[in-house]
């Protein structure tokens, strides 16, 4: 009798051992909870219902899900919000800077930007204000000392005791990143490069991109609508030719042209030919490349490492990828082997810490990949895998279950967009200023544009943008990138298509303070806009598929 209750004893707790699947991962954390984020020092944000906290690599809840918000664990600290306000806790789930401020970002070298009344400024991990809340906005120190601020709608520099660097005088920013000590700037509509003494290395001459990060000693530059790299003394080492580019990676950046992507080096040869529908960049000496609807991985030498097989997958973390194979997510290694078999409804698009975040029963949870194996337990039969959540559209990488699933839907139906292919919809793809205002516009009806006059020598007519620019223009809602370009295939921010969708409902609540685009965030994120966006919302990120039609669908409603 005592054995079998022993026996029964084991069974019941079973399901609470960690298992070691046969290919090397273990399902760590149970699906539980609604939504999760990534692992970070340790603790990973997780939401309950509409309440989010912090759970450790054993599941342990160590910081109580009652908060409306969080962002990543950063220095030992990460930002709570709740009842609007934000503040910080440590590892126990102590508040150890009060919920104060409406906004509050993750801690970089001993300092993160907070926000109080639509004005910037930096606080220490003790919570002292060490560069007073006066700007417009702030950009964070990352892992530069100087920082990008706005102040008086123009931008400058700022060190980490807040002395002025350089002046306040561009129109646009962006952060010292990358490596090669430039930072892009903008003025009078046309961008450059400037040095952390302020000293305009590379000219103040090209088409403006928000994308402009240096990479590996060299960054992109854009000329009439083509791009080409720049070393940081300003020499052209690769003149602007590519229709589309990425930044280096590894030695190699990813470029397009004549529609199709591929690979060179940083001296401007072809080390990969240019044959694919699209690739990544690369990592660990590995990249995904796509063709004919399907996913593969090559090497730094342009061989074939997992043939084209896959529906969806992203880039290398730690030495794994999450690929999408069907309707079932799971994990590739550097062989191409499946680690984490395709059985799971969705998962975490990287691996942090050696866990994943990933999906089943509608609910989410987390694995650790390669990680030793927990106490052996009695062989049960494997339980039966859930019935694969339904797609979208027929597109293999919409599921029933993703947040965007209702946006693409009624995309579809109003025909603001159709799919990349019969079979993709293309979510993670970024969008054109051209496909932006093209969205917008369906999205409105297709108004007719009130004259036919067009300024604009790359906006021509049969272009499938060029009513839409033409309406967009003449309505305020977005302008040329110069007085004859419109530059219709430069990326669009989360900010641009935030403001041209704030500015087409009449711009409510305008305040006219802050950064050029703070009026729209703030209407965004009072109608829900931003609550799936991520964990830090990035105004001058490039924005998704997802995300604009998302954005949309929540506007019509």
């Amino acid at each position: 009798m005592k054995r079998i209750l022993a026996l029964i004893l084991a069974l019941v707790l079973l399901p609470l051992v960690p298992v070691l699947a046969a290919d090397g991962y273990t399902e760590v954390i149970a699906p539980k909870y609604d939504d999760s984020r990534i692992f970070s020092e340790g603790l990973a944000q997780v939401k309950s219902g509409d309440k989010w906290g912090f759970v450790d690599a054993s599941g342990n809840e160590v910081v109580p899900l009652i908060y409306d918000d969080c962002r990543r664990f950063s220095e030992g600290l990460a930002p709570v919000m709740r009842d609007g306000k934000w503040g910080y806790v440590d590892k126990t789930g102590s508040i150890v800077i009060d919920l104060q401020y409406d906004r509050a970002d993750i801690f970089w070298g001993g300092l993160a930007v907070v926000s109080l009344k639509q004005r910037f400024g930096f606080i220490d991990a003790a919570g002292n204000v060490v560069i007073p809340i006066q700007y417009d906005y702030a950009i964070p120190f990352y892992e530069t000392d100087l920082a990008a601020v706005e102040k008086g709608s123009k931008w400058g520099f700022i060190d980490r005791s807040g002395n002025v660097v350089v002046e306040p005088k561009y129109d646009g920013a962006m952060s010292f990143r990358g490596g090669c000590g430039l930072a892009a700037v903008q003025k009078d509509g046309k961008a450059g490069f400037i040095d952390t003494a302020g000293n305009e290395v590379i000219p103040l001459i090209y088409d403006i991109y928000y994308g402009y990060i240096p990479s590996e000693g060299l960054t992109m530059i854009q000329q009439d609508g083509l791009f080409g790299y720049a070393d940081e003394a300003g020499n052209i080492v690769v003149q602007p030719q590519y229709t589309s580019a990425s930044a280096h990676h590894e030695g190699l950046a990813s470029v397009k042209k004549d529609g199709k992507w591929g690979y060179i080096d940083k001296q401007g040869n072809v080390v990969i030919p240019l044959q694919y529908d699209w690739c990544g960049d690369f990592s660990g000496g590995l990249a995904w490349v796509y063709n004919d609807e399907k996913y593969g991985v090559v090497d730094g030498n342009g061989n074939e490492v997992v043939p084209f097989k896959y529906d969806y997958m992203c880039e290398y973390e730690e030495g794994y990828a999450m690929i999408r194979d069907g309707d079932g997510c799971g994990f590739i290694d550097r062989t191409g082997t499946e680690v984490v078999p395709p059985v799971y409804e969705n998962a975490g698009i990287e691996v942090a810490e050696s866990y994943a975040q990933i999906k089943k029963d509608g609910k989410w949870g987390y694995i650790r990949i390669g990680g030793a194996a927990a106490p052996a337990v009695p062989e049960e039969p494997a339980p039966a895998q859930p019935e694969a959540p339904a797609t979208v559209g027929g597109f293999t990488d919409v599921l029933g279950t993703d947040y965007f699933a209702e946006a693409v839907a009624w995309a579809l139906e109003k025909k603001v967009t159709q799919g990349t292919s019969a079979t993709t919809f293309s979510p993670n793809s970024t969008v054109t200023r051209g496909q932006a205002v093209t969205f917008l516009w369906r999205a409105m009806g297709c108004p007719e544009p009130q004259t036919d006059e067009n300024p604009f020598t790359d906006v021509r007519e049969g272009d499938y943008f060029y009513k839409p620019v033409l309406w967009a223009v003449q309505q305020g809602i977005t302008a040329g990138t110069s007085a004859t370009t419109f530059s219709p295939a430069n990326t669009c921010t989360n900010a641009h298509i935030l403001t041209f969708m704030y500015r087409c409902a009449g711009e409510p609540g305008k305040t006219g303070e802050g950064a050029w685009y703070d009026d729209a965030m703030n209407w965004a994120r009072a109608g829900g806009m931003l609550d799936q966006t991520g964990d830090v919302f990035d105004p001058a990120a490039d924005c998704p598929r997802r995300d604009v039609v998302y954005f949309l669908w929540l506007n019509d409603r």
